[in-house]
């Protein structure tokens, strides 16, 4: 198997199994569905990226590994994107044992990895399977957000629907077009 930042090995039954990378140091998971981890990670990864709501602290999030829960925390700065996965479980014992980890990277080498990644998921699970074993959607929309900002062309931005074209109700539309050319871009080219 390539050599990413970032690794998905198996989408099972409610499991995802995958292990992320810096040079020799490797922390591996095994997340339960319970939480909804790559949407979770792809949304943290819009948010350190301003591409989402800065109040609603998405950059943040837990995943589930049963009996324990990771907290997994992102932040950017000068081109180095910081992932930090505190770990808490209780031992045999009954202890409450805390571990932390951090890697740092560059960040447009860690979104390069993580967006090759995704496609490698999709094309060995497609949308269904992946929906199958996983419980929720693939975060499809998440995922060419991210390689829009990741080619720098950043095409797809939200924009106003006026409140008369929607029932009275204020809302946002993205450009379908763009979403399709990206995603043209990203499986079809």
């Amino acid at each position: 198997m390539s050599s990413r930042c970032i690794q998905i090995y198996s989408v099972c039954a409610g499991w995802i199994d995958g292990c992320i990378a810096e040079g020799n140091m490797k922390y591996y998971f095994n997340y339960s569905y319970l939480h909804d981890f790559l949407s979770d990670l792809m949304t943290a990864l819009l948010a350190v990226h301003g591409e989402w709501a800065a109040d609603e602290r998405k950059e943040c999030f837990y995943a589930v590994l049963e009996p324990g829960k990771d907290f997994w925390r992102l932040s950017l700065d000068n081109g180095i994107l910081e992932i930090k996965i505190s770990q808490k479980y209780i031992n045999t014992d009954g202890d409450e044992i805390s571990e932390e980890v951090c890697f740092r990277f560059d960040d447009k080498l860690f979104l390069n990895d993580f967006i090759a990644e995704m496609k490698a998921l999709l094309k060995k699970y497609g949308l269904l399977g992946y929906k199958t074993e996983w419980e929720y959607e693939f975060p499809l929309s998440l995922l060419l957000k991210l390689a829009d900002i990741s080619d720098g062309n950043n095409r797809l931005k939200l924009s106003d629907v006026l409140s008369e074209e929607n029932m009275g109700l204020d809302s946002v539309m993205s450009d379908f077009s763009a979403e399709v050319e990206i995603l043209n871009e990203l499986f079809i080219k």
